[in-house]
């Protein structure tokens, strides 16, 4: 699912420019999938101090069930982020072809 992605994000970009483009988009998805895990990690232990039972034990279930709840939302908007990505990606025949200077050296 990743992979077919990148080829739409990347499509818009130069063949000179897929280097540059492919170290961003690497960067910005480790940084999506560390801004998740603070996102659900943020929930999970703001819910345990708030359903702590009668003997002040942190509510360890309540938290692992909101943290549930979260994790399919924010995938859910990324879904639909989806949508605004371009329609087609770059066919391999479309991309231009590299000018290479041929000399010879055969005498």
């Amino acid at each position: 699912m990743i992979a077919p992605l990148f080829d739409f994000v990347l499509a818009a970009l130069h063949e000179d420019e897929a280097g540059s483009g492919s170290g961003v988009l690497n960067a910005l998805q480790q940084l999506g999938i560390a801004i998740g895990v603070a996102i659900i990690g943020t929930v999970f232990f703001s819910t345990l101090n708030s359903h702590a039972d009668a003997t002040g034990h942190p509510g360890y279930l309540a938290g692992f069930e909101r943290s549930l709840q979260v994790g399919p939302g924010i995938t859910a908007a990324v879904c639909l982020l989806t949508f605004l990505l371009p329609g087609k990606a770059r066919e391999m025949d479309e991309a231009p072809a590299p000018e290479v200077e041929v000399t010879s050296t055969y005498v």
